[in-house]
């Protein structure tokens, strides 16, 4: 099965970017990233999405990322997350 890694190789690179949410354009296309990785996390993309993780208020956005970790088997979220 091919994950998001595979499809995109920039996926990363592009949500890490984008995670900074300083324009609604940027914030659209975050989103746009975080979606495409529903039912698709791996260990790698549950890392990313960890990392984008902010304190500052994001209007929603964070509850998006987290709907879609819960995609993922429970273990590779823990292991993300340790």
């Amino acid at each position: 099965m091919l994950c998001v890694n595979d499809m995109e190789p920039d996926w990363k690179a592009n949500a890490l970017e984008a995670a900074a949410r300083k324009s609604s354009e940027q914030e659209e296309r975050f989103l746009w990233l975080v979606d495409k990785a529903a039912w698709d996390v791996d260990i790698a993309i549950a890392k990313v999405l960890i990392m984008t993780c902010s304190a500052i208020p994001d209007f929603g956005t964070q509850e998006r990322v987290e709907s879609v970790l819960v995609t993922a088997e429970p273990e590779v979220v823990a292991k993300a997350v340790l």
